[in-house]
């Protein structure tokens, strides 16, 4: 949804607006797999911009509740639809992101983005990293103690 904010004179212009959208991941084949529990190796954002004034430089986006990020948007050229991608690691929390997954509807990531470009294209990549089996858990252990014993008699 594109909005205009207090001094926005034209909505869908990318000048001054706000852009609202929802990833929602409840229809991913994964999804029963996921879990908000799960620890992110890698949330990949993709986004699809085209700057319509110089003013990019006040520019901002975030996952809804989260603080804002600015640094890599900020430099794109006006006029030029441009595709980013970054790692959202680099600026929060794995739990601050599966947070965000949990709340409000479960298996949805609001974002918003503003204000003076076009926003043609987002997608969103979770990766979580895969949580052993409580009996390869046990296996483990039981390897780790075998090994402590051996390095005792070797002493």
């Amino acid at each position: 949804m594109i909005t205009g904010n207090h001094i926005a004179t034209l909505v869908g212009n990318g000048i001054d607006e706000y852009t609202t959208w929802v990833f929602d991941f409840t229809s991913d084949t994964d999804y029963g797999a996921f879990s908000a529990t799960d620890t992110l190796t890698s949330a990949w954002l993709t986004l699809t911009l085209t700057p319509k004034t110089g003013l990019i430089t006040t520019d901002s986006m975030r996952i809804n509740g989260l603080p804002v990020i600015t640094d890599i948007i900020q430099s794109l050229a006006v006029g030029v639809t441009t595709t980013i991608e970054f790692e959202l690691l680099t600026y929060y929390t794995s739990d601050q992101i599966m947070g965000e997954f949990a709340s409000s509807v479960l298996g949805e990531i609001g974002m918003f983005y503003q204000d003076d470009a076009i926003l043609s294209f987002a997608s969103l990549d979770l990766t979580t990293a895969p949580v052993p089996e409580p009996a390869t858990m046990l296996l483990f252990g039981l390897g780790i103690l075998g090994l402590a014993g051996v390095s005792r008699k070797n002493i």
